[in-house]
């Protein structure tokens, strides 16, 4: 599934898809070497796919250097304005519809929706968010602890999982943890393939 999704030129939403599948295998109780092998794998093959099209080194060297003069107003106009944004959010926010980064960055709907509810609401919004999700992962968990077959009480934890990766990979996608690989936030992001994928 990993290479359907990057063949269509989406590795973020592959490596989240890959990621799901990999804490899937350790948690199914997979033996060392099967461990050994797979991280290999995974290293040799994250590495051969960041390589595969130019503009992924690129865009995870140029977003070391998003600061310097030359590249603020190009290669990393979107996360340092997305950085800007939250910071100037502070604990409050500046007011819901008084921010400014929704007007000037791609996707402040989609992939930066957090950087908009960061700057408008300040630190709550976003943890408001986090909450929302991690009630509902907890409840998966919950709801898989109690499963009577093994089959449903993985699918749960599943589920969980991919919540958690993906939140979590918005999150720092957001706050400039790492280079923006378009990732929607679970459920709160506008756009309808991934609200259908989750629901």
């Amino acid at each position: 599934f990993f290479i359907l999704i990057e063949r269509e030129k989406d590795m973020g939403t592959g490596a989240v898809v890959a990621i799901t599948g990999i804490v899937m295998f350790f948690l199914a109780g997979i033996t060392v070497w099967s461990r050994v092998g797979l991280i290999a794998l995974v290293l040799m093959g994250g590495a051969f796919f960041a390589r595969k099209e130019p503009y992924r080194m690129e865009r995870l060297m140029s977003h070391f250097s998003r600061w310097q003069a030359d590249k603020v107003d190009d290669d990393g106009f979107q996360t340092t304005q997305a950085e800007l944004a939250m910071a100037s959010g502070g604990a409050v926010g500046v007011g819901v519809g008084n921010g400014r980064a929704k007007h000037i960055i791609p996707a402040a709907t989609t992939d930066y929706i957090l950087v908009t509810m960061a700057e408008e609401t300040g630190l709550i919004g976003p943890l408001v968010a986090l909450a929302l999700v991690a009630a509902m992962v907890a409840r998966l968990l919950w709801l898989a602890r109690a499963a009577r077959d093994r089959f449903a009480s993985f699918a749960l934890i599943g589920i969980g999982v991919w919540l958690t990766v993906q939140a979590c990979t918005n999150m720092m996608m957001a706050n400039a943890t790492v280079p923006s690989i378009g990732i929607p936030f679970p459920f709160l992001s506008s756009g309808g393939s991934s609200l259908l994928a989750l629901w």
